[in-house]
């Protein structure tokens, strides 16, 4: 900033930048007014640049006196006459970003137990085209093991996980799918049992699971698109090879289950058995995501609507006032458990990202179902503004509360953002997490 005079008296505005926002104070009357440019100055005592006049002499002398009481008289006015208690709020809430371990746009976060012994080792499972794996390490605490991770060809673009085996999609030459069984070091290409019908264009998987998001079968749904028509089909297999359920759906969006059935959404079609057979009451229902609370399966649509499965059929529980868009996860405190589902923006008039929470009875829906904005107890965070400040800007494509096998200390939630580059430079983008950071609690780039 540089001051100039002004031989009148005008209003003016102290303006400073505080990461990335022009915050305005002290409206009042002095003899100056700022011009934005490369500062001249630095405080009161900064170096001055005089100005030759034609007979050769500096003025050098009148302009620093100038320069330093304007700036000082800035100072002064920026101290004593401002209400300093919401800027230094602001100043307190301020987040520095941090520099992701896992870049790009991750794909969502599934536990396996790659252990084939009595005793099991739990994981947290997430990609950026490579694979990483969290864990509990000798001492008992949770660290990201990089070492001893297979990796399966090609670029992964998704992963699911059964009670035997972990999948992922990988790009090589075009999308495959490999599975990693437990005690393997190799992963093996999966193959289709029989014609395929012209649905081999991968899309996404998924394997049922429980609360904690810990496979309950040897379930895998894969979702595949027509390459010719356009359409999409769902697969399914139990470590074999796979074989076709339904085809003429829409996309896979999710699965569970409940303990006596399974299920798998797709958006478009609605939910399915297992067995191939269409659950009633969702037909035409562009589902989002599907989740098990351990009380009972969720269904979330992506304008809003919430449905509950329960043999075979639906029942809509209201709308959560937001569009979802799917990705959802069920955390707790211990005390109290949360629906935590991010939001999407399917229309031009909804831009809001991040996620929104929806406090439980006893792992069931409530009556009246109302989605909060986070930031209010019972919830995942425990300050509103930092959360506005900084994950909700961003699409969540996928949520997760690490389980205590997997984080016996922090159970830490994190979450998959997209930030506004390309899944390539996903600038402030990558795997986030709500941790303690610097002595505060905060969203932010795992590191």
């Amino acid at each position: 900033m540089k001051f100039t005079g002004s031989e009148h008296t005008r209003p003016f505005g102290i303006v400073k930048r505080w990461g990335g926002r022009l915050a305005a104070c002290c409206t009042g009357r002095f003899l100056c007014h700022f011009v934005p440019q490369k500062p001249r100055f630095m405080g009161c005592f900064g170096s001055v640049q005089g100005r030759k006049s034609t007979d050769g002499r500096f003025l050098e002398l009148l302009c620093a006196k100038r320069n330093k009481l304007l700036a000082c008289g800035a100072a002064a006015l920026l101290l004593f006459a401002c209400d300093q208690a919401p800027i230094f709020d602001m100043i307190s809430r301020e987040v520095t970003p941090r520099e992701p371990r896992i870049k790009g746009v991750p794909t969502k976060m599934v536990l396996f137990n790659r252990s084939n012994s009595v005793t099991p080792e739990w994981g947290m499972y997430v990609a950026d085209s490579s694979l990483h794996r969290y864990a509990t390490n000798s001492s008992g605490k949770a660290v990201w093991d990089e070492g001893d991770i297979p990796q399966p060809p090609g670029k992964i673009f998704d992963l699911a996980a059964t009670d035997t085996f972990l999948y992922a999609l990988v790009n090589v030459d075009s999308p495959d799918l490999y599975r990693l069984g437990q005690g393997s070091s190799s992963w093996d290409k999966v193959g289709f049992a029989s014609d395929n019908q012209g649905y081999s264009r991968f899309q996404a998987i998924y394997g049922d699971c429980d609360a904690e998001g810990k496979p309950v079968s040897s379930n895998l749904y894969v979702g595949a698109r027509n390459n010719s028509s356009g359409g999409y089909a769902v697969f399914h297999t139990t470590g074999g090879d796979l074989t076709l359920l339904v085809s003429g759906t829409g996309l896979l969006t999710g699965a569970a289950a409940d303990g006596t059935n399974h299920y798998f959404s797709t958006e478009g079609d609605g939910v399915y058995l297992s067995s191939g057979s269409p659950v009633s009451g969702t037909s035409g229902l562009k589902i989002t995501g599907m989740i098990n609370t351990s009380t009972e399966i969720i269904a979330l649509c992506g304008n809003g609507d919430l449905y509950t499965i329960s043999g075979g059929t639906a029942t809509g529980k209201g709308n959560a006032g937001i569009n979802l868009s799917g990705a959802a996860a069920v955390w707790t405190d211990g005390t109290y458990t949360l629906l935590v589902a991010a939001t999407s923006s399917i229309s031009s008039t909804n831009s809001t990202y991040g996620y929104r929470e929806l406090v439980l009875s006893s792992g069931a829906l409530p009556a009246t179902v109302t989605m909060k904005v986070p930031g209010t107890a019972p919830s995942t965070v425990d300050d509103n503004k930092r959360y506005l400040d900084t994950i909700e800007p961003k699409p969540v494509n996928a949520i997760f509360q690490a389980p205590k096998d997997v984080d016996p200390d922090d159970t830490t939630l994190f979450a998959s953002v997209q930030g506004r580059g390309t899944a390539e430079d996903n600038t402030d983008g990558g795997l986030w997490s709500y941790r303690s950071r610097s002595g505060v609690y905060q969203w932010n780039a795992e590191e």
